[in-house]
């Protein structure tokens, strides 16, 4: 479970990282089998998050999918986003021959902060992008109090 501040998608980052060192040394065989190569079962989903004084706001990188392939749920303090992307069979005369793209299941979960509303949190879904907003709690928000 990641915390809403920190992303390190380091087993991702490095599997990729040694596919293409091995492919550079042994040489690329051709065809890549769907099965074998593409769908690893599971992928991280790129997630940048952003913080005003009103909000926090997440932006995940969802290229390819469709808004009814991914959930988003908001339960006892945790936001959890699932989904998947299935890999698209190739035709009897069609082969496959590099295959780089991450196919399968995902799942992100981020420890909410105390202070988000989380019966205003909102979801939109455009060009690839799911846009999450998180909307700080009116009573927490910082505000400046009058001497008198």
């Amino acid at each position: 479970m990641n915390t809403i501040a920190r992303f390190a998608p380091a087993r991702h980052v490095l599997q990729h990282r040694f596919d293409h060192l091995f492919d550079e040394l042994f040489g690329d065989s051709g065809a890549t089998a769907p099965t074998e190569a593409v769908d690893r079962g599971t992928w991280v989903p790129a997630v940048d998050i952003r913080e005003t004084k009103d909000a926090i706001t997440l932006e995940v990188e969802l290229a390819g999918l469709a808004k009814d392939a991914v959930t988003v749920n908001v339960e006892n303090g945790v936001l959890t986003l699932s989904g998947e992307r299935k890999l698209v069979a190739t035709g009897a005369d069609e082969i496959l021959r590099r295959g780089e793209r991450a196919y399968g299941k995902f799942s992100r979960a981020f420890t909410l902060p105390n202070d988000i509303d989380r019966g205003k949190v909102e979801a939109k879904f455009q060009d690839g992008l799911l846009t999450i907003r998180l909307p700080k709690a009116e009573a927490t928000k910082p505000r400046a109090i009058q001497i008198q």
